[in-house]
């Protein structure tokens, strides 16, 4: 009989040796126990003895390892009979494991971002690194600590995608700012009241602070919906038109240059127009307008804001409506500077950017949003032989709840953590609250979307060419969204939370998708091969089909996305403005309630000079490599 020798050292993971403690032993068996409501202490000391006696045994007579007593601790556990503790301790070990890699990964992108010396990451500054380093830390502490095991690696595989996941539990997505309240009785942010503007320039800085304010309690967009009739209730009668265009490029001007208190990017402001028929509501909106067209000092493309135009027959959609000629003009900038996106969508909805679509009123918002990976559903279900359709309605019964989950951990948050939305009272059903009191019940007025991505490349595993292909997989298609909404709606009624159905925008997301895809099912034609899936329920864009057809193939899917769907317009150049009014119309007679044109757009970093890339600018012959590129990302123009 081997006799067991006694323990008193043990060997870490990172090659230390120290001084061994039996009580750990038992804390782990009893931790894992009191998982599966387990209680008997007297029972843990007893299998605890049994894991030393095994690994005192061991005939090498080296010096044991933690795995060593990990594993050990398993097949007692196993082999006395408590399986349901085994495998709370398997999960509590996983968990633990995943820790210390996340510690690793984190260190080596904290190394990534310190050493990153590409162009824009210098013309950021130390402030995006700090930032950046905050963002990768936030990240880590969230998927290690707080998401629950399955959440966490659904994210991980490709399964799901959690935007804005650094804020998980710290900020909702983004915020319809009830701005004429605002502008009528003033309001206090940061040190000291503000009060209300009496003249154009004074509400244009105003405006300024709010978006920031807004912004520095969410991390998504924020809206101001009816930004043209709001300012022209409050300004004076005979506000001219120089003094708009001197605020409202003021206004331009400062939503381009600061950034976000304590963060590092630009307000995500959305203003909405188009609408007011007013002789000072059209002036606001021509100044706006004219205002961003302009651009910056050089004549640098704006970035900020984004314009939401708003379409109404009767208004402004056809010649001869009152504020057709503002239609024109959003078009100019459109076809200049891609900063407009086109709503043709019922009374009062507000977007933030073009791709959030939220209900109507304001003083709420979207306060979480996931996106579903399409592809990836359809290609396990063919290669388990399972049925796509209840793998999908799988998948959103799945999210709607780590949405809930995620509502439930920002929930828990007290009201004075936001001091602006919550603390000013902006947030609708926020007056009552204390600022110790948590957020979770006015939280819920705002949306939750589950957002789609990639119908057309799911489309091709399941029926072998994309709803651009035929009428039948067309058909397909319509089934899945129709399907997919309703549940939205039924698990909304359920659960008592605003749930909605979002055609996600690329964004990202779908290259990351796509990539994640290729590793675990190799390279499929038409679907991994690409570099990224389309967004939502878009075409590729190599689909082969004139706009007019993409355009009624796609806006048939608009009305099913309670949280939004843009029909992004892409085209290799821009269009003359002529026919791109005509595609706007036609897009609001398709059904199409987001319309944005999409071509490439770069800035000159030695004039400033915007236009199409070029091998050389045309105004300062500056070399095309150095220009920066304006990518669309969150539904915001960013430099690339």
């Amino acid at each position: 009989m081997v006799m067991a020798r006694e323990i008193s050292e043990i060997q870490k993971r990172d090659g230390r040796i120290v001084a061994f403690d039996r009580s750990k032993i038992v804390a782990a068996i009893m931790r894992s126990a009191q998982a599966v409501q387990g209680s008997d202490y007297n029972l843990a000391d007893e299998l605890a003895q049994d894991v030393l006696r095994r690994v005192g045994t061991d005939a090498s007579g080296k010096i044991p390892t933690v795995e060593t007593i990990q594993d050990t601790i398993e097949k007692v556990l196993i082999e006395h009979g408590h399986a349901r503790t085994a495998k709370a301790f398997i999960l509590y070990r996983a968990r633990r494991s995943r820790i210390r890699e996340g510690k690793s990964e984190l260190m080596d992108t904290v190394a990534e971002i310190l050493s990153n010396d590409e162009a824009p990451a210098r013309a950021a500054g130390s402030r995006w690194r700090r930032a950046a380093i905050g963002v990768a830390a936030s990240r880590e502490f969230y998927m290690n600590r707080v998401l629950p095991e399955a959440m966490a690696e659904a994210h991980e595989a490709g399964a799901i995608h959690l935007h804005g996941l650094a804020d998980y539990a710290q900020a909702p997505h983004g915020f319809v700012v009830p701005y004429l309240r605002l502008l009528q009785d003033g309001f206090a942010s940061g040190h000291g009241f503000m009060r209300a503007p009496k003249r154009a320039a004074s509400a244009a800085a105003l405006t300024s602070v709010i978006l920031q304010a807004a912004q520095a309690d969410c991390h998504g967009g924020q809206t101001l919906a009816t930004f043209d009739s709001d300012l022209a209730t409050v300004l004076p009668a005979q506000t001219t038109p120089a003094e708009l265009d001197q605020a409202m490029e003021s206004l331009v001007y400062n939503l381009n240059t600061m950034s976000v208190q304590g963060g590092d990017h630009l307000p995500y402001a959305s203003l909405q127009v188009g609408l007011d028929v007013s002789p000072l509501g059209r002036e606001v909106t021509r100044a706006l307008l004219t205002a961003a067209g302009r651009g910056l000092g050089r004549g640098e493309a704006a970035l900020r804001p984004h314009v939401v135009f708003l379409l109404r027959a009767g208004v402004n959609l056809n010649p001869g409506d009152p504020n057709f000629d503002l239609t024109r003009q959003a078009v100019e900038l459109a076809c200049d500077r891609r900063l407009v996106t086109f709503v043709h969508d019922g009374e009062g909805v507000a977007y933030a950017g073009h791709e959030a679509r939220v209900g109507a009123g304001t003083g709420v918002g979207q306060v979480a949003r996931l996106s579903v990976n399409l592809p990836r559903l359809a290609l396990t279900a063919r290669r388990e032989a399972t049925d796509f359709h209840q793998a999908l309605d799988a998948a959103i019964r799945v999210a709607a709840q780590h949405l809930v989950h995620r509502l439930d951990a920002l929930g828990a948050r007290p009201a004075a953590d936001f001091p602006f939305l919550m603390g000013q009272r902006l947030w609708n059903g926020s007056a009552a609250l204390t600022p110790e009191a948590p957020i979770r019940d006015v939280l819920r007025e705002g949306t939750l979307a589950i957002g789609l991505v990639g119908l057309a490349q799911a489309l091709v595993v399941l029926a072998g060419e994309h709803h651009g292909g035929s009428p039948s997989v067309q058909a397909e298609g319509l089934t899945i969204i129709r399907r997919a909404a309703a549940l939205c709606a039924e698990l909304g009624d359920q659960l008592g939370v605003r749930l909605v159905l979002q055609s996600a925008d690329a964004d990202g997301v779908s290259e990351r998708f796509a990539r994640l895809d290729r590793r675990e099912f190799g390279l499929i034609k038409g679907v991994t091969e690409m570099p990224g899936y389309s967004a939502g329920v878009s075409l590729p864009a190599d689909a082969g089909l004139a706009w007019h057809e993409r355009l009624t193939i796609e806006g048939a899917y608009a009305p099913l996305f309670a949280g939004g769907c843009v029909f992004r317009d892409v085209q290799p150049t821009t269009l003359p403005a002529e026919q791109a009014i005509a595609r706007v119309q036609a897009a609001a007679a398709a059904g199409v309630r987001a319309y944005a044109l999409d071509f490439p757009l770069s800035i000159c970093q030695g004039c400033g000079h915007t236009a199409a890339p070029v091998a050389e600018c045309a105004k300062c012959a500056s070399p095309g490599e150095t220009a920066r590129g304006i990518v669309r990302r969150r539904g915001y123009l960013e430099l690339s």
